[in-house]
C-alpha cells in the first residue's frame, strides 16, 4: 500500500485494541524514541508503561503500510505546537488518539486530520464543561440529566479535541473559542469559531464508529471527504 491508495477525499480509520502482552513488545525490533520512552516511563504502573508503547508500535505498523518503509525506520518530528508528522512522508497526514485499551489512528493523503478517543468515565464531567465549553455548549447541557447529560457531554468532548487536533494547534487554541453541536443526529458538528469564521464552511467534524464504552470523532479539513475503517491482519 502507498499514498497514492488513499484518494485526497477518503480517510482511512484504524481500531486496535491493546493487548499489552509483554513478547509482542520484546520480539519487536522498533526503536522507540527518546520522546516515546519518557512518555512511556511518565504512566506509574508497568502495565500502562506497556499499553502505551504497544500503541506506539501499532501506529508505525499502520503509517508503514502506506509508506513502504520498515515500521523500525519511520522518523517523526513535530509541528510547532506538538503534533507528530512523518519526516520523510510529509504528504502523509495521521491522528492518532488512546483511550483505556483501545487505539484509533486516522491517515489522510493531503487533509489534516485530528482524532480522538474517549473512554466513558463518571468523573466531575460538569467541572470539566465550565473550564473549557463554549456558553452554548454549558447551556445545552445544563438542560440535560443522567445518560442524556453523559453521553452529551462526551459527544462535545471528543468533537471539541478532535477539531483542534486536525488544527495542530494544541494547548494554544483555546477551546472555549468555538462551539460544536452535542446532537447526536447532527455529522457535521462545528457551528462557530471565533478565531475563523470561515471554518464551519472549509472544515468538518463528524462522530466515528467506536467500541462500546467509548466515544469517539474526526475532524479534517475540507468539506467532501469521506472515512473508510479499515483492519490491521491477524498475525
Amino acid at each position: 500500500m502507498s499514498v497514492t491508495d488513499i484518494p485526497f477525499d477518503q480517510i482511512h480509520l484504524w481500531t486496535v485494541c491493546l493487548d499489552t502482552a509483554e513478547e509482542e513488545l520484546s520480539g519487536s525490533a522498533c526503536p522507540f524514541s527518546d520522546h516515546e520512552v519518557a512518555r512511556a516511563k511518565s504512566y506509574k504502573s508497568e502495565r500502562l508503561q506497556k499499553r502505551f508503547l504497544l500503541g506506539r508500535l501499532k501506529l508505525r505498523q499502520i503509517l508503514s503500510l502506506y509508506t513502504g518503509s520498515p515500521f523500525e525506520k519511520l522518523e517523526f518530528s513535530r509541528g510547532s505546537q506538538g503534533k507528530p508528522f512523518l519526516k520523510n512522508h510529509t504528504q502523509i497526514r495521521f491522528s492518532h488518539s488512546q483511550s483505556g485499551d483501545t487505539q484509533m489512528v486516522a491517515v489522510a493523503s493531503g487533509l489534516n486530520v485530528g482524532i480522538d478517543l474517549e473512554k466513558v468515565r463518571h468523573d466531575d464531567f460538569d467541572a470539566v464543561a465550565r473550564r473549557f465549553f463554549s456558553s452554548d455548549e454549558n447551556a445545552l447541557l445544563q438542560t440535560l440529566t443522567g445518560v442524556e447529560k453523559l453521553e452529551t457531554f462526551f459527544r462535545i468532548w471528543t468533537r471539541k479535541e478532535a477539531y483542534v487536533k486536525s488544527l495542530g494547534a494544541g494547548l494554544a487554541y483555546p477551546l472555549t473559542a468555538f462551539t460544536v453541536s452535542g446532537r447526536v443526529t447532527d455529522t457535521d458538528a462545528l457551528i462557530h469559531d471565533d478565531y475563523c469564521d470561515r471554518s464551519p464552511m472549509s472544515w468538518r467534524v463528524t462522530d466515528i464508529s467506536a467500541p462500546a464504552g467509548y466515544f469517539a470523532a474526526l475532524a479534517a479539513s475540507g468539506r467532501e471527504w469521506k472515512s473508510h475503517y479499515c483492519q490491521l491482519p491477524s498475525s
